[in-house]
């Protein structure tokens, strides 16, 4: 969804960071996010384009691990550090946001927000 997004607002540039950058905050809000509710937003700041997947549980905060070459996972938050311009969390009380920017040229006909 959020790859079909960007290829209709043509940002090209952008397709496999969004692709790889997305699918790593997402699984980990299905995997330790509360009850399964979650929620992706969409927006455009400026030059950004801003990915935010919401979920129900704002104490399971995401943590840079120091992964060994022999472990299967710990690595996300580098991951997402990598591949993104920016990225963090915002919680309150009943959810957690982790969202990530991407800078790109918007085509002159894209939509604004």
């Amino acid at each position: 969804m959020v790859t079909s997004a960007a290829r209709t607002y043509g940002l090209a540039e952008i397709l496999e960071a969004v692709r790889l950058a997305t699918s790593e905050v997402a699984t980990n809000a299905v995997v330790h996010g509360g009850n399964g509710d979650v929620t992706i937003v969409l927006a455009r700041w400026g030059d950004l384009f801003e990915v935010a997947v919401h979920d129900t549980a704002p104490e399971a905060l995401p943590v840079f691990k120091a992964a060994r070459d022999t472990d299967v996972s710990g690595r996300g938050m580098h991951l997402l550090e990598a591949v993104t311009d920016a990225c963090g969390v915002t919680t309150s009380a009943a959810t957690k946001a982790v969202w990530f920017h991407l800078k790109t040229t918007w085509p002159t006909d894209s939509p604004t927000t």
